[in-house]
């Protein structure tokens, strides 16, 4: 993972800016801590990329970015309940669908739980979630 960063976003600024390796702005613990983050689930590919942004431009820590933009993605598994049992309610169609054999229908749910948190739901936790209460209800 620390390899794909490296090459992949790090290496690609570089290119793009023109900036020698002495002048990046990212101090390797800095860039450690992001891929923690990422590992932890505190931030999705997406937020992670835009956090690194950041702090190619800024310097600043991930934890710190994060902080500010409100980028944590959420893992709380009480808060996603309470999200996944309000879009089932909102989306029996959907829910009679998944029932009825379609996955795709389970792929909607999840994006409607997605956009209900603004993007900030886990997605691996938000389909476990799902996929025990569509099981517990049927």
């Amino acid at each position: 993972m620390v390899a794909n960063w490296v090459t992949g976003e790090l290496f690609r600024m570089m290119r793009e800016t023109e900036t020698p390796i002495e002048e990046v702005r990212i101090r390797p613990g800095d860039l450690a801590r992001l891929i923690a983050l990422v590992v932890d689930h505190t931030l999705n590919q997406t937020a992670a990329k835009q956090v690194f942004g950041v702090m190619w431009q800024t310097g600043r820590t991930p934890d710190v970015i994060v902080r500010e933009l409100d980028l944590g993605q959420i893992s709380d598994r009480e808060q996603l309940t309470t999200l996944v049992a309000h879009v089932l309610a909102e989306n029996a169609d959907a829910v009679a669908s998944f029932r009825a054999g379609k996955e795709a229908a389970l792929r909607f749910l999840i994006g409607q739980v997605m956009r209900a948190s603004r993007g900030k739901a886990n997605p691996q936790l938000v389909e476990q979630l799902l996929r025990t209460q569509l099981s517990s209800e049927s």
